[in-house]
């Protein structure tokens, strides 16, 4: 009895998943030079401050820090808001339990 068909089966096997691999190597390469090439053609993200006054821009800048700190005392109290009946809840329960 001989194990040749097996050897030969894994060798068809072997070679079957190395063309699988070969073949998700040349789709991903594809998709990743489409994305770049329509990167290279769009100027959507072409940002230049020289456009700007720097006056307008230092107003610019000032009202988004203005609104970042707004933003994080909201959350901040949003925090507050949660933590502190959670902590009273958790003593209420704690002393609740030890009497």
């Amino acid at each position: 009895m001989s194990s040749a068909g097996h050897v030969f089966d894994m060798i068809n096997r072997m070679r079957q998943v190395k063309e699988q691999k070969q073949a998700r190597h040349a789709r991903l390469q594809k998709i990743k030079d489409a994305m770049y090439e329509a990167a290279e053609k769009s100027q959507l993200h072409e940002f230049k401050h020289e456009d700007i006054p720097p006056a307008e821009l230092a107003r610019i800048k000032e009202t988004i820090r203005r609104e970042a700190e707004a933003d994080r005392k909201k959350e901040a109290l949003k925090s507050l808001l949660v933590l502190v009946p959670l902590l009273l809840a958790i003593v209420v329960l704690v002393v609740f339990f030890l009497v």
